[in-house]
């Protein structure tokens, strides 16, 4: 038995002397190889024309979420606009508009805001869109009034600026190789841009604020583009100055007679020379 087998190993290790190393006994490895059996399998295997319907329902989905996002940034572009031009109203465009225009505007950016919270809440796209556009035709006066309030004196003053310029060049000697006929025309226009410069501001001035302007930004700045070409021609730089004439060569018969008068000259300096030595 097992049992009994083991104290006697044990005795006969303890029996062995003290510096023998015990042996061990090696044991063999034993490798084995086997061709195993894969086979592919697809649980969800489609077809080819349900990957085709897939991919179509998938491209549906897409458009379905772009339509979405596109249809609550319109909502909030409509909420923000409301927000902010209520305030607009009340503070930088209170002097651009009547008390009147004021109250009606309000109500009407008031009742968009209630229809945006209540049958707006779902709108689609296009409505947000059309409201959008309703209120900013409707508001766009007001507004109109205070950017021209802001712009026009800019514009205007540079056109002054070029009247002036014009005006100083024309009287001056760099334009005096210009054609009179050519110089007086744009004189003419000089002269008229300033009178219906002058004559508009006046106008304005008379105005109030919540009026509608009858000088406008483009007007002035379409005005100042047909100055300048019209003055165009005071630009044209001065005409190169004509070369001078090169010296005529003196005639051939004049040439010959001055030949036996300059060897006869130097004869004598060549005698001179020749005592000397």
């Amino acid at each position: 038995p097992a049992a009994a087998e083991a104290p006697a190993a044990a005795a006969e290790a303890a029996a062995a002397p003290a510096g023998e190393p015990q042996k061990v006994k090696k044991v063999k490895k034993k490798t084995e190889r086997h061709n195993l059996p894969v086979q592919a399998h697809r649980p969800l295997a489609m077809t080819a024309r349900e990957l085709m319907e897939a991919q179509e329902e998938e491209g549906k989905m897409a458009i379905q979420d772009r339509i979405l996002i596109e249809t609550a940034e319109k909502m909030n572009a409509l909420e923000s606009y409301v927000y902010a031009m209520r305030d607009k109203l009340q503070t930088a465009l209170t002097d651009f508009s009547t008390e009147e225009e004021r109250a009606k505007l309000i109500a009407l950016l008031d009742s968009t805001e209630n229809w945006l919270y209540e049958d707006g809440a779902d709108a689609d796209k296009a409505a947000y869109e059309a409201k959008h556009k309703e209120l900013s035709d409707l508001c766009s006066p007001v507004n109109a009034r205070l950017v021209e309030a802001e712009t026009r004196p800019g514009v205007c003053e540079e056109l002054a600026k070029v009247i002036a310029a014009m005006q100083a060049l024309a009287a001056s000697s760099e334009t005096d190789h210009i054609d009179k006929e050519d110089k007086a025309k744009a004189v003419v226009d000089i002269e008229a841009t300033k009178a219906w410069l002058e004559g508009e501001q006046a106008k304005q001035a008379a105005l109030p604020k919540h009026a509608d302007p009858v000088l406008l930004t483009a007007q002035v700045v379409a005005k100042r583009t047909s100055l300048e070409s019209a003055c165009s021609v005071l630009k044209k730089p001065k005409p190169a100055p004509k070369p001078e004439p090169a010296a005529a060569a003196p005639p051939a018969a004049e040439t010959e007679a001055a030949a036996p008068a300059a060897a006869e000259a130097a004869a004598p300096a060549a005698a001179d020379n020749m005592d000397l030595d």
